[in-house]
This record gives C-alpha cells, sequence and structure tokens, in this order.
C-alpha cells in the first residue's frame, strides 16, 4: 500500500515493483499543488501490456518511462491539466520523476518517445536534475517549472516502412553495467571517445535528415554507419554492446527480410529491432527469427506511434 500526502509519498513496505509509479505520482501531485490545483484522494492503477514482459524479464522497449509518462499524464487530466495541451509540463515532470526512480540521469529519450512519440531528442543539460536529486520537493518543483534546454523534433516514421522487433527468450542487459564501463572508457581516453561519439552523433543526424526526406538508400547507410560505430563503442570500452553473434544475427537478418536492424537501446542481450520495406519482408524476417537455431527469439506483436501519450477514450475493458 503506498500513501502519498501533501505531495509527500509513503509506502508501507518496499515498493521496488511500483517505484516508477509512485515517484511519478508524488511529484506530479507536488506539480499541481504548486500550481494552486484542487487535489483529492485518487486510485492508479496500471495494466502493463504482455510484449513489456512484465515478470518475465525486461524486453527493452522502455516499460519504465512508459509508465512514468502514463501515470503523470493520468494525474494531470484527473485533475484538470489536459495532456495534449500540457506536454512539456508532462515531458518535464516524467523525466524528473524517472531519473530519480532510477537513481540517475539517462539519455532521456525513452521519456522523450513516450510523451512525444517518434522524435528527434536533444537531451536537456543533466545538471538540472542533479542539482535537485537530494534536494526537498519544493527545489523539485521549482527546477521543472525552469526553462530546459533540451531539444524535440518530430519524425513521422514513413507508412511505407514496416517495424519488427523480437526479444531474447532468457537474456537481459545489465543497462547500468555498460554505462559504467563506457563512462570508464571516457575518463581515461576523453580525446578518443569525443572522436567516436563526434562520429556516431553525424551519422545518426545525417540517418535522420534522410528519413525525413524519404531518401531510403541514404537513412541506411548512415544508419549502419552508426551501427557500426556504436559497435566500435562497445569493443573499446569492454561494455557488450553488439557482441560478434549478435553482429552475425543482424547480418541473417537483413538477408532475411530486413532493411535494416540493430540491438536498440543500450544494446545487449534484450532486443532486436528492424526495419522492413514491405509486409512481406515482415513477415519473412519473422518466420526467420521465430526459427533461428542460436538464439531463442519471441516476436513481439507491436508497432510503432507516431503520436505519443494521450488519454484513451476507447476505455479498458
Amino acid at each position: 500500500i503506498n500513501r502519498i500526502e501533501s505531495g509527500n509519498a509513503e509506502n508501507s513496505r518496499a515498493a521496488k515493483k511500483t517505484q516508477f509509479v509512485l515517484k511519478a505520482a508524488e511529484i506530479a501531485v507536488a506539480v499541481l499543488l504548486y500550481q494552486n490545483a484542487g487535489i483529492s484522494g485518487f486510485e492508479v492503477e496500471t495494466k502493463s501490456d504482455p510484449e513489456f514482459g512484465f515478470g518475465q524479464g525486461k524486453a527493452g522497449l522502455g516499460s519504465s518511462a512508459a509508465v512514468t509518462v502514463a501515470t503523470v499524464g493520468a494525474i494531470f487530466e484527473e485533475f484538470g491539466k489536459p495532456v495534449r495541451q500540457n506536454l512539456g509540463l508532462v515531458h518535464k515532470t516524467a523525466q524528473m520523476a524517472h531519473s530519480l526512480a532510477q537513481g540517475k540521469v539517462g539519455s532521456g529519450f525513452d521519456v522523450a518517445a513516450s510523451c512525444f512519440g517518434s522524435c528527434r531528442y536533444v537531451r536537456y543539460s543533466p545538471e538540472i536534475v542533479r542539482k535537485v536529486s537530494e534536494g526537498p520537493m519544493d527545489e523539485i518543483v521549482v527546477a521543472i517549472n525552469s526553462k530546459w534546454d533540451c531539444i524535440v523534433e518530430s519524425v513521422v516514421l514513413p507508412a511505407s516502412l514496416h517495424v519488427a522487433i523480437a526479444s531474447f527468450a532468457g537474456q537481459s542487459t545489465n543497462t547500468s553495467e555498460m554505462v559504467k564501463k563506457a563512462i570508464e572508457w571516457k575518463s581515461s581516453r576523453p580525446k578518443e571517445y569525443a572522436e567516436l561519439i563526434g562520429k556516431l552523433d553525424g551519422e545518426n543526424g545525417k540517418a535522420i535528415n534522410a528519413l525525413q526526406k524519404r531518401r531510403l538508400e541514404d537513412f541506411k547507410r548512415h544508419f549502419v554507419q552508426g551501427r557500426k560505430l556504436t559497435k566500435a563503442l562497445g569493443e573499446k570500452s569492454g561494455a557488450p554492446i553488439e557482441p560478434d553473434d549478435f553482429s552475425d544475427l543482424i547480418a541473417q537478418s537483413e538477408g532475411n527480410g530486413a532493411f535494416v536492424a540493430k540491438l536498440p537501446g543500450a544494446g545487449g542481450g534484450d532486443a532486436i529491432a528492424a526495419l522492413c520495406l514491405t509486409a512481406n519482408d515482415k513477415k519473412k524476417l519473422e518466420g526467420f527469427w521465430r526459427g533461428y537455431a542460436k538464439k531463442k527469439l519471441k516476436v513481439l506483436d507491436l508497432g510503432v506511434s507516431n503520436e505519443g501519450v494521450r488519454k484513451e477514450e476507447r476505455g479498458i475493458p
């Protein structure tokens, strides 16, 4: 049982499973109180899509970010702040809650995508969160209401591209350990790190620009080069971002229906994602994944939304 009173959260037992919901509710209530919104008692019920792999190991789809954004959005809607008119505030509140719940400032992209849908995202300065992470709630709320230096640009995925994703059964990436290794390499080789990241950022930017202009072959070239640079980051830092056996799977996927493919997010053993040019290509790829002998893959039934968070009008049966 969890309770929030006057913007402060109390929980009667360890709430590891609900830490993101609890922190999102706690901070959302504090933000609303700061803006003199009338708050009454409420209950939050969450429903997890099976494709997130809840209770079976994570699928690497950003479920913690999704539930954080959904919780903030639902509470805002309930107490007079419609989500679509307050996306910026929902985003900042969710970013703060997600960072505090997990105990570190991540890339922020999964939270941004949950808010805004398919987008190009440049993260805010992490000090915005870090400087108030140990402070009282009023400092956190003031930080949320300040101007953030993040950049969000909508990137609509062409309808001609079909998304396919599969998770690796029995495998899961320890993102924190991979980030730790990358940071250690950055500290020991700052110049080499900066050069590699600069090249990676350049390739990713070119891939996004090509996608926006529907130049798919150019998109593929820069996408593949960006993936190779990401693999190089893993090799240089010792983080298993894209081990050779996964590179082999990606190459075979590209020969069996995938236009491009990669290990999304932090990489490692959570999932593989691909874009296909036709529905038949996607069907072929998913059949290949189901029959892949070297690793057990679970094909996920999902798609990509260009919309982001919204109030569900259909209701939940």
